[in-house]
């Protein structure tokens, strides 16, 4: 995730005069970024981050795709070694009840691309009901568009520091 200004975001700016609303919500972002990062950082919860899929699930951690979670706003990862990648690693229910995480950052792709199985119905079983997410209110699910198919905009940014915040909460 870039927290700098975007070129084609500039370029927007200048073509419609719009550099100091530009100015104005870039800083807002990055104050509630770090807002979040700090009190995320301060916390001694872990986390893990999944792409349910029909029925399977993906874990992204730092450095992957969705790795900002804990790179950018401070989360601290249940799993250092996942393997970075842009599908991110395939992971069994029975890993997620091992690794035990304090939450759960869930993205439904299949809500974001038309799916069958959504992934509550996935997520939810009796693996991880055993959790501490699970058991705390702690599975979190993010909002498909935003996090699957048109991230990286400044509104979309915004309501996603907004959606990881309420695992804080």
């Amino acid at each position: 995730m870039q927290t700098t200004c975007p070129k084609n975001f500039k370029l927007l700016a200048e073509v419609f005069e719009k550099e100091d609303v530009l100015d104005e919500k870039m800083n807002e972002l990055k104050a509630s970024i770090e807002a979040l990062n700090k009190e995320a950082s301060a916390s001694d919860s872990k986390a893990l981050i999944l792409l349910a899929n029909e029925g399977k699930v993906s874990a992204y951690g730092q450095g992957s795709r969705y790795g900002f979670v804990h790179d950018v706003f401070g989360f601290k990862a249940v799993d250092e070694n996942l393997e970075v990648s842009q599908h991110g690693q395939s992971v069994t229910f029975e890993y997620i009840l091992e690794k035990n995480p304090d939450v759960l950052f869930v993205i439904d792709r299949s809500a974001a691309i038309g799916g069958e199985v959504g992934a509550k119905d996935t997520i939810e079983n009796e693996l991880v009901q055993k959790t501490n997410a699970y058991k705390n209110g702690k599975i979190i699910y993010l909002d498909a568009v935003n996090w699957y198919i048109a991230g990286n905009g400044i509104t979309s940014t915004q309501s996603m520091v907004e959606e990881v915040k309420a695992a804080l909460e």
